[in-house]
């Protein structure tokens, strides 16, 4: 190029090459592998996927996405984390936004999902990033994922209802017995059998075993949980029962004292010391001749006392307390004659709890 000055000419140099425009590239990678490595149907499958960015600039609005449709039901996280992941209704992808992975560094998601039905199935993996990337090639994988039939529905609800009420895992002979029960029975009935379970004789005797420490402060003998089995298994509630002990000398013994033993008896049963207007009624009413037992009958089938025992029956069965509409058919189901059992039972069969249970495929058809 050259430059006229005063009708000569200057000859400059030439131009230095100009610098490139535009946002720098960004080389992004993905990997994916999933746990366990040979799932059946029903088990959660953790999906990890990790965007690697090999620079040299930095990757912006990064998004990772799992092609997770049939046989694969998503299952949210349960608290917020790293990242945010969205499926989509339609396709069932799952579409997790990492952000903004810096040139040399990575990025690393977990989807959980679980399989309703066995197979071989491929899950596509990609990433993408709003920055320009010269090598497309690495941003999508394949995951393929062996699942084996597992156990169906009814059975692994039967192994949860074991380990909720007996503290251990039933055996592939139970398994089997209840399940064929369950299915078989009238479908408004099918609650008789965790209501079996509940209600069964070494239910009984651990119930038993468990007050006797916890109210009495000692071990229940062969002889206490022989007695007090054989009347739960007569018809005595388990409230009734920890009213009795609640009511025994051996308890007063404990908290000796009128007021020391209303108190204690509060606690028990309602898990709060008593109000002192509360304290005075009831030491009235028991210098006139109410039995501690009665006191604690009464607290046990009180508003408070039953919502108690609903309050924990919840948290323990689905994790969580119960809304205003399961408190209703609750309460009215009792004041009708139900006991907490029977409707602890009806909880474990209900949709809210089969719920953590999702049901598997055979092939076309649900496997219950």
């Amino acid at each position: 190029m050259s430059v006229l000055v005063g009708g000569g000419s200057l000859w400059a140099s030439p131009a230095a090459s100009a610098a490139p425009s535009g946002p720098v590239p960004a080389d992004l990678s993905v990997t994916a592998s999933h746990a366990p490595g040979t799932p059946r149907t029903g088990d959660p499958v953790t999906f990890t996927v990790t965007a690697s960015n090999a620079g040299p600039g930095a990757a912006a609005a990064v998004v990772a996405g799992l092609s997770v449709s049939y046989p694969f039901r998503y299952t949210p996280p349960p608290g917020p984390s790293a990242s945010t992941c969205t499926v989509a209704t339609e396709t069932g992808a799952v579409l997790c936004t990492l952000g903004t992975i810096p040139a040399g560094g990575s990025a690393t998601v977990q989807v959980v999902v679980t399989p309703v039905s066995a197979g071989v199935f491929p899950v596509a993996v990609a990433v993408a990033s709003n920055t320009p990337d010269p090598d497309v090639a690495d941003r999508s994988v394949t995951d393929t994922v062996i699942v084996q039939q597992g156990p169906t529905q009814v059975d692994r609800a039967i192994d949860g209802i074991y380990r909720l009420v007996l503290s251990r895992a039933p055996t592939a002979r139970e398994t089997g017995y209840w399940a064929s029960a369950w299915i078989n029975g009238l479908y408004d009935r099918r609650y008789r059998v965790p209501l079996a379970i509940i209600s069964g004789t070494e239910s009984r005797r651990r119930r038993v075993t468990e007050a006797y420490p916890r109210l009495l402060g000692r071990p229940a003998s062969s002889r206490d949980v022989a007695a007090w089995s054989g009347r739960l298994a007569a018809g005595l509630t388990y409230e009734r029962f920890e009213a009795a002990l609640v009511g025994s000398s051996e308890f007063a013994a404990r908290h000796p004292g009128l007021s020391a033993t209303i108190q204690a008896a509060f606690g028990a049963i309602l898990g709060r010391p008593a109000r002192a207007a509360e304290l005075a009624d009831w030491t009235s009413r028991v210098r006139g001749g109410t039995r501690i037992s009665q006191l604690a009958a009464a607290l046990s089938s009180s508003t408070e006392g039953r919502n108690r025992v609903m309050e924990h029956r919840f948290r323990g069965a689905v994790g969580r307390s119960p809304n205003n509409f399961e408190r209703f058919f609750w309460f009215s189901a009792l004041n009708e004659g139900s006991t907490a059992d029977a409707e602890w039972a009806k909880l474990l069969v209900s949709d809210v709890y089969l719920s953590q249970f999702p049901p598997v495929y055979g092939g076309p058809i649900p496997v219950y």
